[in-house]
């Protein structure tokens, strides 16, 4: 009987053991099993042992007795759930959802701040580029002369100042070209359509990106003044920049 007892305290005590080198060892993020199921199954086999050597069953009972000790023993939880156990937890009490080191202690995560540049109109384009605190906000429209779409010189400084706001702000427009009523709908909408084209032309010529820029035609059906007098019809006549 007594070398019975010995085999299953030998059997025991390695169990007891093993548990505990299992703990030391078992990373917080691991899938293996945990050490208080191994302690707890080794019982279980400690059990079988000592059910052989001991009909009654009374030193298999101790095995699992001692299995469950080892659990306890060897058991090392994460009280604050920041996956690093509590023997090598430095910061017990991390905050629930921070971002924490091997040690178990937050992380400060800095986040990249894009300061905005303020966007100062130039003297020369107050009349074509409109501004509210540093922001583009919209942009003069340019003016056609009657059936036509050629650029003069003024056009052309213009829309010089429309693309140094749009490349500066990283804008993305539509040039949308319009007309006044005069002439068929279908006559406009290609006239409308080739004012909005040579003002693209232009700009693009003058180093503005393609991708930024978009042309449009709306012929007479979109009307900026009424078209019952002849000033209101000149307003007509234009290329609207409009940002997407």
């Amino acid at each position: 009987m007594n070398k019975k007892l010995l085999l299953v305290s030998a059997v025991s005590a390695a169990l007891l053991t093993s548990g505990c080198a299992t703990n030391e060892e078992h990373s917080p993020n691991s899938e293996a099993a945990h050490p208080a199921i191994c302690a707890i199954v080794g019982g279980g086999v400690g059990a079988l042992v000592a059910a052989g050597a001991d009909a009654s069953g009374a030193m298999g009972a101790a095995s699992v007795m001692t299995a469950a000790i080892a659990a306890g023993l060897c058991y090392d939880p994460d009280t604050d759930l920041d996956g690093v156990a509590n023997s090598k937890d430095a910061c017990p009490d991390t905050p629930a959802g921070d971002v924490v080191d091997e040690v178990g202690c937050s992380v400060v995560v800095e986040e990249e701040v894009i300061e905005e540049v303020a966007f100062f109109v130039p003297s020369q384009c107050k009349n074509y580029v409109q501004a509210v605190n540093g922001r583009v906000v919209g942009f003069t429209p340019l003016k056609f002369a009657f059936d036509n779409y050629e650029l003069s010189r003024g056009m052309k400084h213009h829309m010089s100042c429309v693309a140094d706001a749009i490349s500066q702000n990283g804008l993305n427009v539509e040039l949308q070209g319009n007309t006044d009523s005069s002439g068929t709908e279908r006559y406009n909408m290609w006239l409308g359509g080739k004012r909005a084209e040579a003002a693209y032309n232009y700009m693009i010529s003058t180093g503005s990106d393609a991708s930024v820029l978009s042309t449009k035609s709306l012929g007479e059906s979109n009307p900026s003044s009424s078209n019952g007098t002849p000033e209101g019809m000149a307003d007509n006549r234009r290329v609207d920049f409009v940002m997407k």
